[in-house]
């Protein structure tokens, strides 16, 4: 399976079947955070192949980067630490008819048993996924070469990073973390707010915020993060949104 930018053949990145069915149930919760062990459960546990954290990362990684590569400048995964994941895209539905003439149902079968005999160790009863074909304006699509591009993938082994959450302070119904040891102050966060006109209404809801920001010296890039979600009465975000913000300087 590949994702490719409006169709476009030379925009065109193959994903293994384990990150494929990662996206698949990232999109199915668009906006809501999504716990790691109901991933491990959905993408893993469900199709009858051992679930483990490393996978989840190793595959989370690729299809970060993934997107990335499609998408540069925008953010569509979010990872809260000791929490969870967050998908937010616009999402646009494509029937499977619109491309049967590109690609039948047959040869993208046989193309994902392929990679996940090649990927994973299979625990129990042959299970084929059914896929929904839904997308964040890019088209999932099966190729002839898919195997063979796949591969490249096998090059990519890093995991994903742990961050750590520090607790800065309370706003109101507001609670601010910094991550990746972010060393700024309530004020340099409240100032880094007023800029970028970010208003949180901390008095109506209660979230959660995170703030990273890269400034180190004898770096040209400067850039801000910010993901704030809305705390619910069960513990979970109902609803998550986040702003990044770059820019250059001269060395």
């Amino acid at each position: 399976m590949a994702l490719s930018l409006d169709g476009e053949q030379e925009n065109t990145i193959v994903l293994p079947a384990p990150s494929a069915r990662l996206l698949s149930e990232l999109i199915k919760t668009n906006v809501t955070m999504v716990t790691r062990e109901e991933l491990l459960v959905r993408v893993w546990g469900n199709y009858g192949y051992r679930a483990s954290n490393s996978n989840l990362n190793n595959y989370l990684s690729i299809l970060r980067r993934s997107l990335t590569s499609l998408l540069p400048q925008t953010i569509l995964i979010t990872t809260l630490p000791k929490k969870g994941i967050i998908f937010q895209a616009n999402i646009e539905e494509v029937s499977v008819r619109a491309h049967q003439e590109k690609v039948t149902d047959s040869s993208v079968i046989c193309e994902l048993e392929a990679l996940e005999l090649a990927s994973e160790p299979k625990a129990g009863v042959d299970l084929r996924p059914e896929w929904r074909k839904i997308i964040p304006k890019f088209i999932l699509s099966g190729s002839a070469g898919l195997l063979f591009l796949a591969l490249i993938f096998l090059f990519f082994r890093t995991s994903l990073p742990i961050m750590s959450e520090r607790h800065l302070f309370t706003l109101s119904q507001c609670r601010f973390y910094l991550i990746q040891d972010t060393p700024l102050s309530q004020n340099e966060v409240l100032s880094i707010m007023d800029e970028y006109d970010i208003s949180l209404n901390c008095d109506s809801y209660p979230r959660d915020v995170f703030v990273t920001h890269y400034d180190e010296t004898g770096k040209r890039r400067v850039m801000t993060f910010f993901a704030w979600c809305q705390r619910s009465g069960n513990g979970k975000y109902t609803r998550c949104e986040n702003i990044k913000k770059a820019s250059w300087r001269r060395v």
